[in-house]
């Protein structure tokens, strides 16, 4: 394998062709797993993506020094594999996705509460009109 990402690095326009995918599925060292998710670490090709030099670097830098990155690596015991049913599938064990930002709900509400009282005020300033004109006030 390790001699795929040599040539692979030799002939950068092969690089996509030579892996096959953007990521690897796993790469044996000990008893643990190193999963490595590239999936976002290549440039848009018109028919294929291209695996850039900085991109084979990052990926061979990884799997030498078994480095673990949040959304990129991680190295996984086989206890874990076996307890999701030998699943190798890579988005298992390294996602992508970005974390969902934090409501804070006592701020949300103390806002409706200011928006609501506001539309109050509003809503009595316009029945005022309303009532100098000679027309009913708006329900509510």
């Amino acid at each position: 394998m390790f001699s795929l990402w040599r040539k692979a690095r030799r002939e950068n326009s092969a690089a996509s062709r030579l892996l096959g995918s953007t990521s690897l599925r796993f790469a044996l060292h000990g008893w643990q797993r190193l999963f490595i998710n590239a999936s976002e670490h290549f440039e848009k090709g018109k028919r294929q993506n291209i695996l850039l030099p900085g991109h084979i670097d990052k990926i061979i830098d990884t799997y030498q020094h078994r480095k673990e990155e949040e959304r990129y690596s991680r190295r996984v015991s086989m206890e874990e594999i076996e307890e999701n049913g030998f699943n190798l599938n890579i988005s298992r064990y390294v996602s992508t996705a970005l974390p969902e930002p934090q409501i804070d709900l006592d701020e949300v509400f103390e806002t409706l509460q200011t928006l609501k009282n506001k539309r109050a005020v509003a809503q009595e300033r316009h029945n005022s009109y309303l009532k100098a004109l000679g027309l009913p006030p708006l329900p509510g």
